[in-house]
């Protein structure tokens, strides 16, 4: 089930809340606290508060009587983690997330441009990105950004 309450679709809000994803993935491994979300992702707890608290609102997550949040949908994108960046694919596009101090900060790109990255200029930057955290250059010992 990819859907939350309202009939929201996890792919829809990922793609269009992008900076939720590094807080469902830490969600996705596991019912966990907000400091345990902080502890996770290595930012201070207001920001996993708000993390979290946007999950719920949005009917992705949900809190138990024990005072941990759990995610309520399952089969959502499969999220990847290198470090403080976060990436997954949605559809023909990749969602790319960076944890920065005291924000996230996101942006898409093409699937196609992952694939056969531009040469030059912030789209193939970012394309490279969208492939070190997919992991796309594993085996190739291509250089990270």
């Amino acid at each position: 089930m990819t859907e939350g309450k309202r009939g929201v679709n996890v792919n829809e809000v990922l793609l269009r809340y992008g900076w939720l994803l590094p807080f469902y993935w830490a969600l996705s491994r596991g019912p966990s606290s907000v400091g345990g979300v902080a502890r996770d992702l290595g930012v201070n707890r207001r920001i996993a508060s708000t993390g979290v608290y946007y999950l719920s609102r949005l009917g992705l997550a949900e809190k138990s009587s024990d005072g941990k949040y759990r995610l309520k949908v399952q089969g959502g994108p499969d999220v990847k983690r290198r470090g403080r960046l976060f990436a997954a694919i949605i559809g023909g596009t990749v969602v790319v997330a960076k944890i920065r101090g005291r924000s996230v900060k996101t942006y898409t790109v093409p699937l196609k441009d992952v694939e056969n990255p531009p040469e030059k200029g912030k789209r193939g930057y970012r394309a490279r990105v969208a492939r070190y955290v997919l992991g796309y250059d594993e085996g190739s010992g291509g250089a990270s950004p």
